[in-house]
């Protein structure tokens, strides 16, 4: 719809109409500026930019257009090349993770244990399937409350060829290396 209007507006332009600054006022309010600045449509005496592009130059500063002639239509086509110098290749990953520590721990084993179980075991119902269900609900509730989700911050490292095996042996020679800094014994 925007195109349409904006069609509509370039078309004014040519009349001395002042409909195509309001245009552009919105435009620039979103930092949107219109890159085709060439005749798209070129046919006996009349020439008109029908077809436009528009792009956030705060985002991408360096770019070039041109038009192509595709023999398909009355209108050409727009190219619009970006020079793209910085991509950010950090990423933002986050990932849920349940805080579980001793006081959770100690917190998750006073709720179970205050727990009334009859009402689950001494249902009348004698279904299986029923009274595992409503075991699990109880735990699970009990086990949500004690250990809430929290979002971490998973970064990307750099040095993805070390492997699970090269930290345990790093970690392995650590601590040998600890306990015969501590030791007498050649």
């Amino acid at each position: 719809m925007l195109f349409d209007y904006t069609t509509l507006l370039i078309s004014y332009t040519h009349n001395g109409d002042d409909t195509h600054k309001e245009l552009n006022n919105i435009l620039n309010s979103y930092n949107l500026v219109s890159v085709i600045n060439f005749p798209t449509r070129v046919k006996n005496n009349s020439r008109s930019i029908i077809d436009n592009i528009f792009l956030d130059t705060t985002q991408f500063g360096r770019y070039t257009t041109c038009s192509m002639v595709n023999s398909l239509s009355d209108h050409d086509a727009q190219m619009l090349e970006l020079y793209v110098v910085n991509l950010s290749s950090k990423r933002n990953n986050y990932k849920t993770v349940r805080k579980i520590d001793c006081n959770s721990i100690n917190e998750f084993k006073d709720k179970l244990s205050s727990e009334l179980w009859q009402n689950i075991f001494e249902n009348d119902n004698s279904d299986v399937d029923s009274i595992c269900n409503s075991f699990l609900n109880v735990y699970l509730q009990i086990f949500y409350s004690c250990s809430p989700k929290k979002p971490v911050n998973e970064s990307t490292s750099n040095k993805q060829w070390i492997t699970k095996g090269i930290i345990s042996s790093c970690k392995w020679k650590n601590d040998l290396y600890l306990l015969t800094r501590n030791s007498n014994d050649i």
